[in-house]
């Protein structure tokens, strides 16, 4: 019983459906088709980051925007210091009147004093002085705060001295790079009146 042996014949590849080669294309241009958009909107950020970022003249005006804030301070400055006005630029700046936007605290808000009469005579005194161009009570302005300065020096021993020296001589530093200006109209006894109010702000 023998029986013949058939021939292996291979398999006939099964016939290919009509959209085959449109599918296996597609399989290429599917990730292409999305990739691009993701392309494009990554540029488009970084674009935008670009253009969101300081540049040099904006730098510039923000530093004129200061310049303009102490001018009312710069004559001061030059009259007590030639050199240290030269070196910040204040002999352009001198102009006799605060800036529109200089800050005003309400006499309501602030504590009183029992050496000056109260709050009223101090933030007279502020504005007499120009002080205004430069600080406010409760916010930074070219200058720190009222309050800041009374939380950064709460306590700490000579620092009434310190701050009355830095009121009649002008100081550099503490606050950052611009100069607090030498108020050469302001005597000793007013500044420590002032410094004393400022301190008890705290």
């Amino acid at each position: 019983m023998h029986k013949a042996s058939q021939a292996h014949t291979p398999a006939a590849p099964a016939p290919e459906l009509p959209f085959g080669a449109t599918l296996r294309k597609l399989i290429w241009i599917l990730p292409i088709s999305f990739a691009v958009p993701v392309v494009i909107l990554l540029l488009a950020v970084t674009y935008a980051s670009d253009e969101s970022r300081p540049s040099k003249t904006s730098l510039a005006v923000s530093a004129g925007a200061i310049a303009k804030r102490i001018a009312p301070v710069a004559r001061v400055m030059i009259a007590s210091s030639p050199t240290a006005a030269a070196k910040w630029g204040a002999a352009s700046l001198a102009i006799t009147q605060a800036p529109a936007a200089a800050q005003h605290v309400s006499a309501a808000s602030a504590p009183a004093s029992t050496e000056t009469g109260g709050p009223s005579a101090m933030l007279a005194l502020t504005k007499r002085k120009n002080c205004l161009a430069c600080h406010a009570l409760d916010h930074k302005v070219v200058g720190p705060a009222y309050q800041a300065v009374a939380a950064q020096y709460a306590g700490k021993p000579g620092a009434e001295q310190m701050l009355v020296s830095a009121v009649l001589l002008g100081h550099v530093g503490t606050w950052g790079p611009v100069p607090m200006p030498a108020n050469a109209d302001v005597t000793p006894a007013p500044a420590k009146a002032l410094v004393t109010w400022i301190l008890g702000l705290n």
